[in-house]
């Protein structure tokens, strides 16, 4: 069904954080052994500041500073691209050679570089579907795929071979693949989400998160403030259209749609998430509603099923009417409890 090429697994390495960890732990070690090798290096920096001054010795203060500013950008950039070179290699060693079969009603994976990683997957006990898409991966055509099926949990301790059977069922796979991949893993599940009527929350969700982004500002100005009158501004003055933007963009990101037999639930501003169960899946159905909530007349829809958290988008649909919401409860109840389909 799918063979992953090696350009793939190099680009989702670089669109992918999953060499942060790595990096962190190697900063924390070089902080804690390696202390003279940074003194050493401000040094060096020190004394390529004063050749470039004409040999004019600077202050103390003034030498000490270009050397900070210097070595982080130096260390900032040695960072940044550790972390793409490390994803890069963690997705080649966990997924070289990726294939996905099917042998009757099993999904068969197999993956690895150093160690062969195999998994079956039997289709009947796929509850949840997601696609994900971060921004690097949306630029080059690609996209994810997690599952999670009867029997699986969000614990942290899976082996290998559970690992690769949800969190990461397809890690990379391209835009013109997803479909027809997708309805492969339902029989009665027909996928084109170009055409998907999506439910948009409540048109009062915009206006709530400005006005959330605007308090928030207000908080860290007054933070920049008691650290500095002078310039305590300006992280207020930066933050401001950068949180109110982030705002208005999060309430058009996140949709909601019910069709005859499954429920899709869209979200995301930079790491876009598209996830579909079905209603013979549901297991737990709730709507919350806090006293903001109630305040502005929402409701939160949330939807789970038995393997709740290895996909990593929860149905946990925010800023619905409270009205809307709980038609829907009453709708996804009926269905899911097995009796004809309700459309309201």
């Amino acid at each position: 069904m799918l063979e992953i090429p090696l350009a793939w697994l190099i680009k989702a390495g670089l669109a992918s954080n999953r060499g942060l960890v790595l990096v962190s732990i190697l900063l924390g070690l070089i902080s804690q052994f390696a202390n003279d090798k940074f003194d050493f290096a401000f040094a060096k920096i020190g004394e390529l500041i004063k050749s470039s001054n004409g040999g004019q010795e600077l202050t103390d203060a003034a030498q000490s500073s270009w050397g900070v500013i210097g070595l982080s950008l130096v260390a900032i950039l040695v960072v940044l691209g550790l972390i793409r070179l490390l994803g890069v290699g963690w997705y080649i060693i966990r997924f070289h050679g990726y294939q996905l079969k099917r042998n009757g009603n099993d999904l068969l994976i197999s993956c690895g570089l150093w160690t062969k990683v195999s998994a079956s997957i039997p289709i009947q006990r796929i509850q949840f579907i997601s696609i994900h898409r971060s921004l690097l991966m949306r630029w080059w055509g690609l996209a994810a795929i997690r599952i999670e099926t009867a029997g699986g949990d969000s614990s942290q301790n899976e082996n290998s071979t559970e690992s690769i059977s949800k969190r990461w069922f397809i890690p990379v796979i391209a835009e013109d693949h997803v479909t027809s991949i997708i309805q492969s893993l339902r029989p009665d599940l027909i996928w084109d989400e170009t055409n998907l009527e999506f439910q948009t929350v409540s048109p009062r969700t915009t206006n709530r998160l400005v006005r959330l982004a605007i308090i928030q500002t207000v908080i860290i100005s007054f933070i920049g403030l008691a650290a500095s009158l002078t310039w305590g501004w300006i992280a207020g003055v930066v933050l401001l259209p950068l949180l109110i933007t982030r705002a208005v963009k999060k309430g058009k990101s996140m949709q909601y749609a019910r069709r005859s037999n499954d429920v899709i639930y869209r979200s995301g501003i930079f790491n876009r998430k598209t996830s579909i169960t079905f209603f013979d899946k549901i297991q737990i159905l709730c709507v919350n509603q806090s006293p903001f909530d109630r305040r502005w007349g929402m409701a939160t829809l949330c939807v789970d099923t038995a393997a709740a958290g290895p996909a990593g988008h929860r149905m946990q649909i925010a800023y619905l009417d409270a009205q809307f919401a709980h038609n829907e409860f009453q709708a996804l109840r009926i269905n899911a409890a097995g009796r004809e389909p309700v459309f309201g």
